[in-house]
């Protein structure tokens, strides 16, 4: 049986008050983010501790409202973009897909392979958009899919240009778990790694968590000079080598900060 993390189970109320409806609307938000599978009705409910006809009513409210997707044939329900739409509002760069467009497309068209961007959310990082390599084999993703922060060159770009103290928070929260030999295993080697992203100005990702996918990825920045997002490159080992890391590194970073000086950096 899955285990719930207690920041999904144990919410303070403020001042006391409960709104128990919406309480585990949040509860199945929270639930649903942090898993890759549809989930039913009756699953929900056993996890949540939810009366089921509670689940049935909230998620179908959801639903209506365009905040889930239904699968029809298995009964199971997954988040929309809708969300990810909401947070859009609520950044204060909140045309950053809007001005990193035309930019992630001279990129793909510079480098060939697919062009992505993200930003930190809780622990991870969440891909925002993405501009699709030209080649017929292509590597892409679901926007709105998390990546981790240890194993993967946006989120090491994230993780080594974001405030020190926000660093330290996120760094009590890593779990660095192990998907290969070349896979960043523990927090000395971590910072020793951002170090060099500072100094680089890029992070790369040496198929340190899916077999023969490499990244290189390189800091957006606001106009206070703060990260705002990563832009990365990825594509197959075999046709996006090792050696290209360094000459592909620059054409992100030049990239990266074009989109910078868009919000007055």
């Amino acid at each position: 049986m899955m285990k719930l993390s207690k920041d999904i189970t144990d919410k303070k109320e403020p001042n006391g008050f409960k709104t128990p409806n919406l309480e585990r609307a949040l509860q199945i938000f929270e639930l649903l983010s942090k898993q890759k599978e549809a989930f039913g009705v009756s699953e929900i409910s056993r996890v949540l501790s939810i009366p089921k006809n509670s689940v049935y009513r909230i998620t179908g409210t959801l639903h209506q409202y365009g905040y889930l997707i239904k699968d029809e044939e298995n009964k199971s329900f997954k988040l929309s973009r809708k969300l990810i739409d909401i947070g859009f509002s609520a950044l204060s760069e909140q045309d950053l897909i809007e001005k990193s467009l035309d930019v992630m497309r001279e990129l793909r068209d510079a480098t060939g392979e697919t062009v992505l961007l993200g930003i930190l959310l809780d622990n991870n990082g969440v891909v925002l958009n993405q501009v699709v390599a030209s080649h017929p084999i292509k590597l892409t993703v679901d926007i709105g899919i998390r990546f981790n922060l240890h194993s993967s060159a946006p989120g090491k770009v994230l993780m080594a240009f974001i405030d020190d103290d926000v660093r330290e928070k996120y760094l009590e929260n890593i779990n660095y778990t192990i998907y290969n030999e070349r896979t960043i295993s523990n927090q000395i080697d971590f910072l020793i790694e951002l170090d060099k992203i500072r100094y680089n100005g890029y992070a790369t990702d040496l198929s340190e968590q899916y077999e023969g996918v490499h990244c290189v990825g390189a800091p957006v920045f606001g106009y206070n000079g703060k990260i705002i997002a990563a832009v990365w490159v990825t594509g197959p080992s075999y046709r996006f080598p090792e050696r290209d890391f360094k000459k592909i590194g620059g054409i992100v970073k030049e990239h990266a900060k074009i989109i910078s000086k868009r919000f007055g950096y």
